[in-house]
């Protein structure tokens, strides 16, 4: 497993747990379905590395109020805003070599 993978399955994992829906649209996004009672303040405070950077979500997706923004409507967010929170993961199968950090994996190792 690679930093890239553990990055992904945390942001995935986080976004997911609020009960939006999250996609890749690009690399450098990812798209958030709002629900109800979501306004971007709230993203920003839950999501974000600097909650104050909303302006720029704001801006990129074409937000007027960020306090009313309609249920359903898909937000993108550039992911070099989100927060960064590692997860812990285990290793289930793999081929060839494989190293974790500096040592070998095997299958049960538990990485973070």
């Amino acid at each position: 497993m690679n930093a890239r993978f553990l990055y992904r399955a945390s942001l995935s994992a986080l976004l997911l747990a609020a009960s939006g829906s999250l996609r890749a649209e690009a690399p450098e996004h990812v798209s958030y379905s709002v629900n109800r009672n979501d306004t971007l303040y709230d993203l920003a405070r839950r999501y974000f590395a600097d909650p104050a950077s909303y302006p720029a979500v704001q801006k990129l997706n074409r937000i007027g109020n960020p306090r009313r923004i309609p249920v359903g409507r898909v937000l993108k967010i550039p992911r070099s805003m989100l927060r960064r929170e590692p997860i812990e993961a285990v290793v289930q199968s793999y081929r060839g070599a494989v190293l974790v950090g500096a040592h070998g994996a095997s299958v049960g190792l538990k990485v973070r």
